[in-house]
């Protein structure tokens, strides 16, 4: 019976150890990472600034209110969102500096970060 409790307990403490070195070794999902900021972008022919923001959970904010949208797709290289018209947001990133697409206005800006 000690035997059985000896080989019980080691393996619970051998899958605690092993579970909790594994978590360590993960790296974070860091696709998202670029996409995750405050930027802002300049309108052509039109005055003043665009603030964006996009959260950790992919909340999209323009001018500091909420946007709806839903994720359609997202890779290390592109965040597409979808808003409540149907009409596609893409941020892309694009040699250290992320673009941003509204299909709204038909045009891509680049994003400065804030």
């Amino acid at each position: 019976m000690d035997a059985r409790m000896f080989l019980l307990g080691t393996s619970l403490v051998t899958n605690i150890v092993g579970s909790t070195l594994i978590r360590r070794r993960k790296k974070p999902n860091n696709k998202l990472d670029s996409f995750v900021g405050n930027w802002v972008y300049y309108r052509r022919n039109h005055t003043g600034q665009v603030y964006v923001t996009v959260t950790d959970d992919l909340q999209l904010y323009i001018q500091n209110k909420l946007q709806p949208t839903t994720v359609i797709d997202c890779t290390a290289e592109r965040l597409t969102l979808i808003d409540s018209m149907g009409y596609h947001i893409v941020f892309e990133q694009k040699d250290k500096h992320i673009a941003f697409y509204d299909e709204t206005e038909g045009t891509s800006f680049q994003l400065i970060e804030c």
